[in-house]
């Protein structure tokens, strides 16, 4: 009987910032990790296979990531804040993302 590559037959460990590998739950069977408590930047995830044997899969896979979880800052400075305005006017303002600031959006409520 040959035996298929099937995840059922694999428990799973992995590892998130050179930590120490764990297993994904009390066996290793799930294969899924839940990750909580990240702090804000750059992470690399590292999951290794075992069979059924203990044999683990030394090469894994790996996958690296950034956790962004703080908004951008915007602020307008043209027109001041209650300032009475009508016709054509600048807006001005700054917006910023210490990561990875995208565009900005202005929108206008009557």
């Amino acid at each position: 009987m040959v035996d298929d590559a099937s995840s059922s037959n694999f428990r799973y460990q992995f590892q998130i910032n050179n930590s120490n590998f764990k297993l994904t739950d009390d066996n290793g069977f799930d294969n899924r990790a839940f990750l909580v408590r990240l702090a804000e930047g750059q992470h690399r995830f590292v999951v290794q296979a075992i069979d059924q044997e203990g044999n683990i899969d030394q090469i894994g896979a790996k996958s690296d990531f950034v956790v962004d979880s703080l908004i951008p800052i915007s602020q307008i400075s043209q027109p001041s804040r209650h300032q009475v305005i009508n016709g054509v006017f600048d807006i001005k303002g700054t917006s910023n993302d210490s990561t990875d600031f995208s565009h900005y959006e202005i929108r206008i409520h009557a």
